[in-house]
């Protein structure tokens, strides 16, 4: 991975998992991954081999996938970052930049100049984790751990922060790929009456698709998690 300035510091993996040696990288369809690295050996002029990877982070697993071609954009997330917009007001606002050396009038030639916008990516719930199903005597009940944009690293708590208004979630029952019901629920979980399943299938099903996304006031629903969950009969 060839970097255009700066350097890569190694790390113990206590340390990674405490947040360090943090970069984003875009994919090829435009979204960034963000990943942590423990190993970071320079093997040519500006050119590091990262090892021991932490990929997906910060709910950015949903990019995963494909080939990264040479050359894609590199940047590592430290205090060297400066937020450009804050705040539930600013998603869907364009604004126009000029970005360049720090010691540069903002009227400097230099000046790069853009116009962007700002999306909802960091305003979005991350996908629930550990989707689970087990049938019961009347249906199945259907559950998921939820997951957190802020104060999720903790080991001396037993739930997330739920960092939102509300808690409300967005869940999917498909078959070949079509929804067949929707549901909504205040809560990690919902039970699917033998009535509903039989409505939908016509008989009990020995697996599931499901696809459960987090909803958000502000920013509407999240990154949905899906899963294949079999079911006993």
């Amino acid at each position: 991975m060839k970097l255009a300035s700066g350097a890569l510091a190694s790390q113990s993996e206590s340390v990674v998992l405490n947040g360090a040696n943090a970069a984003a990288i875009r994919m090829p369809a435009g979204d960034w991954e963000v990943l942590q690295f423990a190993e970071a050996e320079l093997v040519d002029e500006q050119t590091y081999r990262l090892s021991r990877l932490l990929r997906g982070q910060l709910g950015s697993e949903w990019t995963m996938g494909g080939t990264i071609p040479a050359g894609a954009p590199f940047v590592k997330l430290d205090a060297a970052l400066v937020p450009l917009a804050r705040g539930a007001d600013f998603p869907g606002r364009a604004f126009s930049y000029r970005v360049g050396r720090a010691s540069d009038d903002v009227g400097n030639p230099n000046m790069t100049a853009f116009d962007a916008a700002v999306g909802k990516t960091a305003l979005l719930p991350w996908a629930p984790a550990q989707l689970r199903a087990a049938r019961m005597a009347s249906g199945i009940r259907i559950h998921w751990i939820r997951r957190t944009r802020f104060g999720g690293d903790s080991w001396d708590v037993m739930e997330v922060p739920l960092n939102e208004e509300v808690e409300a979630y967005r869940v999917e029952i498909l078959h070949e790929g079509e929804i067949v019901r929707a549901i909504e629920t205040p809560a990690p979980e919902i039970f699917y009456v033998n009535a509903d399943e039989l409505a939908d299938f016509g008989a009990p099903q020995t697996s599931l698709t499901i696809r459960v996304a987090q909803r958000s006031a502000v920013a509407g629903a999240g990154r949905p998690r899906s899963a294949l969950l079999h079911l006993s009969i």
